[in-house]
């Protein structure tokens, strides 16, 4: 099984490249997609709005992978648990939720 770069992910909000934290490694380029034809000229253009979130839902990746694996974790671990486990094991779920949103809102542009 290939790995991928490890996380953090880093996307310059101005620019639709994304790279590893220390930007040594560049993840993706997202440029050109998707196109857009203009309606009279018919010349095709990208749009750099989409091209900045695309980068920016690629960069958070890791991140929403590692939120999704530990939500996953705390979930099968409060369905076993019982007593006192069990609202230790809630106590994580809660605080995965939380990751989990905002991971989320860092890969929309919301935080």
């Amino acid at each position: 099984m290939t790995t991928h770069t490890p996380g953090p992910w880093f996307n310059d909000p101005t620019q639709p490249t994304v790279w590893d934290v220390n930007q040594t490694i560049k993840i993706a380029t997202i440029e050109d997609l998707p196109w857009i034809e203009h309606p009279i000229t018919g010349r095709r253009y990208s749009d750099f709005d989409t091209e900045k979130a695309n980068a920016r839902l690629v960069a958070a990746s890791p991140d929403l992978l590692d939120a999704l694996q530990w939500l996953k974790q705390c979930t099968e671990e409060l369905i076993f648990a019982d007593g006192e486990a069990r609202n230790h094991a809630m106590q994580d779920v809660r605080h995965a939720l939380e990751r989990a949103g905002h991971t989320i809102n860092q890969a929309t542009g919301q935080s």
